[in-house]
């Protein structure tokens, strides 16, 4: 099952990277020890996560915008910058989808719906 929780933990890992960079340590790790929520099995989890996901990606929208209207302001070039952030929210969304896994909401609705050595 930890194979199925990559993309969310790296995803995690890279908006707290991104909140270290502009809000400081104390708020990344309060979003790196958002994961621990993954040990928790209760059907809100899910949830959270894809409600977590939907507040991030839009932060990488409002930053995508910010970044672009400097370049443009400096006649600096923005398309590699905007191919880049792109994908980041691309991936924000991909993980998003996953979460919809009947398997990963199956081990949060109900144990026993799990095998043992998923």
């Amino acid at each position: 099952m930890f194979l199925r929780f990559l993309p969310i933990i790296f995803a995690n890992i890279l908006f707290a990277a991104h909140v270290m960079r502009f809000q400081g340590l104390y708020p990344a790790l309060a979003i790196v020890l958002l994961l621990g929520t993954l040990f928790i099995r209760r059907p809100w989890v899910p949830g959270l996560w894809q409600v977590l996901l939907l507040l991030a990606i839009g932060e990488w929208l409002r930053v995508t915008a910010m970044f672009i209207r400097f370049r443009l302001a400096m006649d600096l070039p923005y398309i590699r910058l905007l191919i880049i952030m792109g994908l980041v929210i691309l991936f924000f969304v991909f993980v998003i989808f996953w979460w919809q896994n009947d398997r990963i909401q199956a081990y949060f609705k109900n144990k026993s719906e799990t095998r043992k050595g998923d």
